[in-house]
């Protein structure tokens, strides 16, 4: 064996570099086996040492339920083999941890592998867990942890997925609490509840290690620090089908963070009765249906996010071929399982966006959108395809919002649906429970830029700008290339009287997009907010705004205290079924348009009277 210094010095090389840098629990892991294997102590090296001096579990521990060393040694030797692969190619003395073993060797790089040493009995107890995770600072790698949980009651259960997110951020995410109740999440469901637990790095590799198992149902198990309150901690638990990925419970948990044994008790408690009520009836789809509508899916997933769009391509509707290939695997589904709830939805999402090309496609949307909803009138996507239907197809925002409400409070995780549920409770009037939901799926997932445009457009709402910015300036710098959210940044700077800065963002969206209507409409808008006529209106001229965006054309009047100009262009909106009309009315300069006599007829239409 090399001298231990020089076995030290090479750990603490590999501690500090940028593999193992955030990850707490795994240098803790390394530098327990290396120092006791230093001690003499090798043979004491065994699941339980680790698990219960690493990963916090107790005297219970039994590795047949619980695998958590072994997930976390392979991710260890991924790791050691990076490092040696880069920084440390040039290491004179390299740390292996063989595979199917605990014990770590020590190889000279003048010198082949030398044997493990020989096992020794462990005479002395070993040192306290804290000596192995004070040694890291405690943060997870950004992103999610997910844990795959398989039933041990009988073998031919299938596999859930549980999952636990400590990602850091400014707001919400991870907290030491959060870190240790989703730990605690995972022995509770093992020891107590009979899930066996496996350690993935995204949602998607879940989904993909679910369905090669042949998993029938999955389980998503997310703790975090409030967003809004940081001495709470936050969990969401959902279960999913692993097939169509159909959520079917989904509940949120609420404890200070000097009750988290009580969050944990609550949280596993639910979950284990909800598995056990699911999975006693597996999903029956055809696999032939299910292959069909998780192709369609795939094509879907490419569809462009204008939040993370910085060129024309955000105005750009989805590309017409593609929706009709949906269309057509879609149809093939429902064809070939008729009560198949989830392609019923999606095949309503579908000739939603088809109906933007062909307006006679809208009936066949709303066809979907019953059939899905009298298969299971709990459906997530069916009750989200209603009340996006109800939103801008019918502009009845208090269907859209009962009906997204319900969505969301069958899928916590539903990313997509906040920022209409958002929209529609603003323009409803509705807004009680707004801001728990909101928050609460931002205590787990911070870092989800939709989640946060969705927040700064909260604040926008209630006229806190100040709360807006802050949002948006965190938010742009981990997107910085997203032209929604630096327009978003420039007119909150605007309300607050910050031209300058305002001005400089506009421009620079605007010099990067000249042409994208979005970046002219902010430029124009902070020129009017300004009352500077001249150059707002000739922005509209240029861009042509009365026509290809009437109620953009009015907000300009309306900030510029030209009401009967802005109520012409409200109208023109109003006859083209403009959607920037409804979020014209959530301007402050509305209520002066609200008072005008000559607005009745669109405050009616817009059941706004």
């Amino acid at each position: 064996m090399p001298p231990p210094e020089e076995v030290r010095d090479a750990l603490r090389r590999i501690l500090a570099g940028p593999h193992f840098a955030g990850a707490r629990r795994l240098s803790a892991f390394l530098s327990l086996i290396v120092e006791t294997t230093l001690d003499g102590r090798s043979g004491a090296i065994k699941e339980q040492l680790i698990a219960t001096e690493v990963y916090e579990r107790d005297a219970s521990y039994d590795p047949r339920i619980d695998s958590i060393v072994r997930v976390e040694a392979t991710r260890l030797r991924a790791r050691l083999r990076a490092y040696y692969e880069g920084e440390g190619k040039d290491d004179t003395l390299r740390i292996e941890l063989p595979k199917g073993r605990y014990v770590p060797v020590f190889v000279s790089a003048a010198s082949p592998p030398a044997p493990p040493p020989p096992a020794q009995p462990a005479p002395k107890p070993a040192p306290s867990r804290r000596r192995w995770l004070t040694a890291a600072v405690p943060t997870l790698a950004a992103g999610a942890a997910v844990w795959l949980a398989t039933s041990l009651r009988s073998p031919s259960k299938a596999p859930l997925a549980l999952l636990m997110t400590a990602e850091k951020s400014p707001r919400g995410g991870w907290s030491p609490e959060a870190d240790n109740v989703a730990l605690a999440a995972a022995n509770v469901l093992g020891r107590r509840h009979g899930l066996h637990a496996e350690r993935c790095a995204t949602i998607e590799e879940v989904r993909e290690r679910a369905r090669a198992r042949g998993a029938s149902h999955y389980l998503l198990f997310l703790a975090g620090q409030a967003w809004d309150d940081p001495q709470r901690t936050r969990v969401l638990a959902e279960l999913r089908s692993a097939p169509a990925n159909e959520p079917l419970w989904s509940q949120a948990f609420d404890h200070p963070h000097a009750h988290t044994s009580a969050l944990v008790d609550a949280a596993t408690s639910a979950a284990a009765s909800a598995v056990a009520r699911f999975t006693a009836r597996p999903p029956s789809q055809s696999a032939r249906a299910l292959q069909l509508h998780r192709e369609a899916q795939q094509i879907l997933s490419r569809g462009k996010d204008f939040l993370v769009q910085t060129n024309e391509d955000i105005d750009a509707p989805f590309p017409l071929a593609e929706i009709m290939e949906a269309a057509r695997l879609l149809e093939r589904a429902c064809a070939e399982d008729q009560s198949f709830s989830s392609a019923h939805a999606a095949l309503a999402e579908v000739y939603r966006l088809a109906a933007e090309y062909d307006p006679r496609l809208a009936p066949k949307s709303l066809d979907a959108i019953q059939r899905a909803l009298r298969i299971n009138p709990l459906s997530a996507e069916a009750n989200f395809a209603r009340g996006y239907s109800a939103f801008f197809a019918n502009w009845r925002f208090d269907v859209a919002e009962e009906a997204i409400r319900a969505a969301i409070d069958q899928s916590r995780l539903f990313v997509k649906a906040y920022r209409y549920y958002v929209d529609a409770a603003f323009l409803a009037r509705r807004t009680q429970g707004v801001e728990h939901r909101l928050y609460t799926i931002l205590s787990v997932l911070p870092n989800v830029t939709s989640l946060r445009f969705t927040a700064a457009s909260l604040q926008t709402y209630t006229g806190n700008y100040a709360a807006a910015e802050a949002i948006l300036r965190d938010t742009l710098a981990r997107s910085p290339a997203s032209a929604p959210v630096v327009c978003q940044l420039a007119l909150a700077l605007a309300r607050q009287n910050k031209w300058d800065e305002a001005a400089a963002l506009a421009g620079k969206a605007f010099a990067l997009a000249p042409k994208l209507l979005r970046t002219a409409a902010t430029r124009a808008r902070l020129f009017a907010l300004q009352g500077r006529r001249r150059e707002a209106l000739e922005l509209s001229r240029q861009f042509d705004f009365e026509k290809r965006a009437p109620a953009i054309a009015g907000m300009l009047h309306s900030y510029l205290g030209d009401l009967t100009g802005a109520i012409r262009c409200y109208r023109l909106a109003l006859e083209q079924h403009n959607h920037d009309l409804l979020y014209a009315t959530l301007e402050p300069e509305f209520d002066a348009v609200r008072r005008h006599p000559a607005a009745a007829p669109i405050l009616s239409a817009l059941r706004l009277a």
